[in-house]
């Protein structure tokens, strides 16, 4: 990458690259995690069922039941400092999903990048 660099030979702040991290959240309550995986043609990294038992990333059993669906689908990342680049990439493959995200939204469940 060219850039001008500043008196101690350093990129300015907004040319360096960083790290990232995307995930798309889903949260429902009837469109389960097995249809939000199938629909979005996707594996889960974290997925729950409404009534499950809750329990940690470890698998200890927690007080109570899981109150909703839940799905996270890992998006992008890298340490490149492209975010945007990798975001409007991945924005276009999930426009092909335009319709079951909007049945989500429409039953009563969210999104979130």
């Amino acid at each position: 990458m060219w850039a001008f660099k500043n008196e101690n030979n350093q990129l300015p702040m907004n040319k360096r690259p960083f790290d990232y991290s995307v995930s798309l959240r889903l949260i429902h309550p009837t469109i389960g995690p097995l249809e939000m995986a199938e629909e979005l043609d996707r594996q889960p990294k974290y997925s729950w069922a409404l009534g499950e038992p809750r329990r940690t990333p470890k698998g200890t059993v927690l007080p109570g039941v899981r109150k909703q669906n839940y799905c996270s689908f890992d998006l992008v990342s890298g340490s490149d400092g492209e975010l945007a680049k990798s975001l409007l990439s991945e924005i276009d493959l999930l426009k092909k999903h335009r319709e079951f995200l909007q049945r989500v939204h429409d039953l009563g469940g969210s999104a979130m990048l």
